[in-house]
């Protein structure tokens, strides 16, 4: 019988230890022309959260699934290199996450938000599971405004 409560007890702990390994496995960095600004640890959870829920307004990507094929490779990466020379804020997931956004489900294993401008979040990139970098376009501004919002309240370089 006490056998049987040990497992038990294994498996209830199972899955709440994989959530909270993954949660604490996720990074959230905040860079600015190329060195790591430190963020206190109470920065971590709402910028994690409100990355993700920036993405999940996505309207269209460069996934090689959009069916609407209006970015190039060229401004992709054109604007990709500009906004990672400047201010950023990355979210590093330990493994690639599925996330629905308006524009369809993606895989994704960071997130960038570029911070290049004093008013708003100035733009949104993920990269997938195997490196490619996928551009967003037609995301909620309020939360680009919320988002720049508490980067400087945590920190003053932003």
């Amino acid at each position: 019988m006490k056998l049987y409560l040990i497992l038990f007890a294994l498996f209830l702990n199972g899955p709440l230890h994989s959530a909270r390994s993954a949660e604490a496995a996720t990074t959230v960095e905040l860079q600015s022309q190329g060195k790591t600004i430190e963020l206190s640890e109470s920065a971590h959870k709402p910028l994690h959260e409100q990355a993700l829920q920036l993405l999940r307004t996505s309207n269209f990507h460069s996934d090689p699934g959009d069916e609407h094929h209006i970015f190039t490779l060229r401004a992709v990466q054109s604007d990709y290199r500009k906004t990672v020379a400047g201010k950023f804020l990355v979210i590093t997931f330990a493994t690639p996450q599925k996330i629905s956004t308006v524009g369809g489900e993606i895989t994704v294993a960071e997130i960038i938000v570029g911070l290049n401008r004093n008013d708003y979040a100035s733009s949104l990139f993920t990269i997938d599971e195997s490196g490619r970098v996928i551009g967003h376009s037609k995301y909620s501004g309020e939360r680009c405004i919320e988002i720049l919002k508490t980067v400087k309240q945590f920190n003053h370089v932003a």
